[in-house]
Order: C-alpha cells, then sequence, then structure tokens
C-alpha cells in the first residue's frame, strides 16, 4: 500500500481523478508512489474490477423486524426517543411488508445473486 493513503481516500482519490495514473501523476507531491511498479498497478487494478466473489452464498431471506428487538436496541442501548422509534419501526414493518408483496418472496425461495460485474472487455484487464 500507500503510506497515508486508506481505502476511504484510496476511492475519494480514484473519484476524483477517474483513474489510477490519475490519482498518481496529480497526488505525487502528497504521496509517495515510487513503490507502485506496472505489475503491481496491474495487479491492483485486476483486483479492484474483478474481485473474488464467493459464489456459494445460498438464499438470501429478510425476516420482518421484531419491533421489541428494534425498540430494545434503539430506545435502551442507544438512548433514542421511545414514541419516535414506535412511529417509525411501525413504517418500516410497513414498508417491509410491502416490498416482499411487491417482489412476491413471501416463501423466500429466490437464489438469484450476482458474482461477478458485468464489464465489457473483461478479458483484456486479465
Amino acid at each position: 500500500g500507500i503510506k497515508g493513503i486508506g481505502p476511504k481516500i484510496a476511492l475519494k482519490l480514484l473519484k476524483k481523478y477517474s483513474s489510477l495514473e490519475g490519482v498518481i501523476q496529480y497526488e505525487k507531491n502528497n504521496y509517495d508512489f515510487t513503490k507502485l511498479t506496472p505489475k503491481l498497478v496491474q495487479n491492483i487494478r485486476k483486483i479492484f474490477l474483478l474481485p473474488e466473489v464467493n459464489g456459494t452464498i445460498g438464499t438470501l431471506c429478510w425476516n420482518p423486524p421484531n419491533k421489541g428487538q428494534v425498540i430494545d436496541l434503539l430506545c435502551k442501548d442507544h438512548h433514542l426517543n421511545l414514541e419516535r422509534v414506535n412511529n417509525n419501526v411501525d413504517k418500516v414493518i410497513k414498508n417491509f411488508y410491502a416490498c416482499r408483496k411487491f417482489f412476491k418472496t413471501n416463501n423466500c425461495n429466490s437464489t438469484l445473486v450476482q458474482t461477478t460485474l458485468n464489464i465489457p472487455d473483461r478479458q483484456k484487464i486479465k
């Protein structure tokens, strides 16, 4: 890695300059990029664009929110206002069932999991 650049700053810089080369060009006075070899840059790009993804995830399913547990967590543990939490938990529960109805996942048989990014010219990056 580069001293002073963690994941948050790296993402911020990539958004600002649009590429790793742009970051190196415009931030060379602020960070030491001398340890970045072309091979390392290629590996970084590969990890960023084609991350290894665990494709063995089974069916994912959300259970309805447990109102009592939500209230305990937010009011007792985090000291939020009980009245406001009550009003909003009811909205969340109502929206949960509306979403479930909309997506028709009442029986929770969904097995769709995105395992890769759809990147054109993917072979060129490898």
